[in-house]
């Protein structure tokens, strides 16, 4: 029996989001985020600003210098941890899917992205050039090629991407990165060997 051919959206590799690792996410940033919150607007509650006899004005304002950025930071921690909590209770389907038109990250309430096939670029370490001053990537670049393609997830880079899109693909699943690369190993695999060449029609 012949094999079947795939439509553009059939899925060739699915990572399920982690609801649990975002709920741990969210902890790790709200729980501290309240407490700076917390500090900062209490104390800056207690600064006296008016002029009189008993009070030091420049020691309240080199407080509220300190105070002031402090419970920014908390604000911005607890926000933050907002987006993974939503994203942890979020009533639909999550999930980062590769198939034969690109790459889709579907993450509820931090948003819907989808890097289209032809503008990815999947490399691993040995395929790179060591012209570099990361001594991790060098020692990445030694391990024996087999061992990469088998073990590890490659570099994925995208124009309109602002970050490596493996990095933030194991920001939202659970999984190893072992276990990550295996799972995604269809569509990795038919990206560097199977996609449309560019079309040269110009």
């Amino acid at each position: 029996m012949p094999n079947r051919v795939l439509r553009a959206t059939e899925h060739l590799a699915t990572l399920p989001v982690s609801r649990g690792r975002a709920l741990e996410r969210a902890a790790l940033r709200m729980a501290p985020g309240a407490a700076l919150v917390f500090m900062g607007l209490n104390g800056i509650s207690e600064l006296n600003f008016a002029s009189s006899p008993t009070t030091n004005r420049i020691t309240e304002y080199a407080f509220f210098a300190i105070l002031a950025p402090m419970t920014g930071v908390g604000l911005t921690l607890t926000l933050t941890g907002t987006r993974w909590a939503l994203l942890a209770l979020w009533p639909g389907p999550l999930g980062i899917f590769g198939d034969r038109g690109g790459l889709t990250f579907r993450l509820g309430p931090m948003g819907r992205r989808r890097f289209d096939i032809g503008g990815l670029d999947v490399t691993y370490p040995f395929e790179r050039s060591l012209d570099t001053d990361d001594p991790e990537a060098v020692y990445e670049s030694l391990i024996d090629p087999q061992i990469q393609m088998a073990e590890m997830l490659p570099r994925i880079g995208h124009p309109d991407a602002d970050e490596p899109l493996e990095r933030r693909i194991l920001r939202f699943v659970r999984m190893n990165e072992r276990r990550t690369a295996n799972a995604l190993r269809p569509f990795i695999e038919f990206v560097r060997r199977d996609r449309p060449a560019p079309s040269s029609d110009e």
